[in-house]
């Protein structure tokens, strides 16, 4: 929430921390005895505890996961140390170029809107949250209608049923207050970011816009244009980046999307002195994707590419259940994964060509480049339509 920015992941994490009465030691040597173990993890849309076991443990570890998602005992002693820990996790943010950069790149790419804020928080936020307020957040939002649960491996529909049960009657029932979330505006012109570090010998650069959400019906086209463009290894990009000029190691783009907003986004990494003719081509090949239409041989090999590949993304019951899970929580509908292949596959020229035309916007980018910036504000400021330079010190505090 705002001004306790970070909340909903610390109390995830806190409620691993100690339940039914078990402390958080407790729980850990259970858990290792049992050969499992229980994990949280916190996106933009949602709060997810996961976890492995073995069929013969899953009668204990069942006890332990109901308590930990609807008895958590939020011990005093552990708020200080998570929020230590979380925070340090930000900080060391700031050794890791490509993270750091992504954070800026979101920050500034979705402005004031909620998506603008990483999901771990800030450490402003983190300072913020109070004793009480992981139990307040916990009694608004782990409620009957809220919860969605999945499983993959050696268990049967009854041992299902019975803990769907057991989970539903031990919280509230209903929904918590449904959460409006607006819609960003994006880019307006060729804005530049330059996150300022010092003796940066390569840079990281991220260049993107606002795409479609996930249950749009082009997403499906719009993942065959980014195929396309950088989703490959031969695709476009690493091809003219990489392959022809060798500005970079590698360059690719790609397409996300949750159930409220989606982003197109290209990424690469050149070293210093390649760094503003990377970016000159990275844009001039934006432009072109916008400009000029896809060959029928482009959106064939794309399709195949999509589809061919698909079964590597659910070949494991782990990445079955992360992609179901996945499409459940964006709303999408049942079939999604069982009828996504043939959405591909019926992707056509023109459709293709339709999409890249609606959602491909090379005029109005932002434009994020983690580098030492003294090099770089009057060089960016060549790139044909750029409106805005903005430099911000890399340890800025949101």
């Amino acid at each position: 929430p705002t001004g306790k920015e970070g909340l909903a992941g610390l109390t995830a994490e806190w409620m691993r921390r100690g339940a039914g009465g078990r402390t958080r030691a407790d729980l850990d040597v259970d858990l290792d005895r049992l050969g499992s173990d229980i994990e949280t993890d916190v996106s933009q849309g949602w709060l997810t505890w996961q976890g492995d076991t073995l069929t013969r443990s899953w009668p204990a570890v069942r006890e332990i996961l109901l308590d930990v998602v609807t008895r958590p005992d939020f011990p005093a002693d552990e708020l200080g140390k998570l929020r230590r820990e979380l925070e340090a996790d930000i900080l060391r943010t700031q050794d890791h170029d490509r993270s750091l950069n992504r954070r800026f790149y979101d920050r500034y790419l979705f402005g004031a809107h909620p998506y603008g804020l990483p999901p771990s928080g800030t450490q402003r936020g983190l300072a913020a949250v109070k004793k009480g307020d992981g139990r307040a957040f916990h009694k608004a939002h782990v409620r009957a209608g809220n919860l969605i649960v999945g499983f993959s491996g050696d268990i049967n529909r009854a041992e299902v049923d019975a803990f769907v049960d057991a989970l539903a009657s031990r919280v509230p029932a209903g929904v918590s207050d449904p959460v409006v979330v607006p819609a960003p505006t994006g880019p307006k012109g060729r804005q530049v970011l330059l996150v300022d570090k010092p003796e940066r010998a390569q840079n990281q650069i991220l260049v993107g816009h606002l795409g479609v959400p996930a249950g749009s019906p082009d997403i499906y086209a719009l993942d065959v244009v980014n195929t396309i463009f950088g989703g490959t290894f031969t695709a476009r990009l690493n091809q003219e980046i990489r392959d022809e000029r060798g500005l970079s190691y590698a360059a690719y783009s790609y397409v996300e999307a949750d159930r409220y907003v989606g982003t197109l986004t290209a990424w690469t990494f050149p070293e210093k002195a390649n760094a503003v003719k990377t970016l000159d081509l990275l844009v001039e090949l934006l432009a072109t994707l916008d400009r000029d239409a896809l060959t029928k041989e482009e959106v064939d090999f794309a399709k195949k590419y999509l589809v061919e590949s698909f079964a590597f993304r659910i070949d494991t019951p782990d990445d079955l259940l992360t992609e179901a899970m996945r499409a459940e929580l964006n709303g999408l509908p049942p079939d999604f994964l069982a009828t996504w292949p043939e959405r591909i596959r019926g992707v056509t020229l023109a459709e293709a060509n339709r999409v890249r035309e609606q959602y491909v916007d090379a005029d109005n980018l932002l434009i994020s480049m983690l580098c030492t910036a003294a090099s770089f504000e009057e060089p960016v400021k060549a790139i044909p339509g750029v409106t805005t330079v903005t430099v911000v010190p890399h340890d800025t505090k949101f």
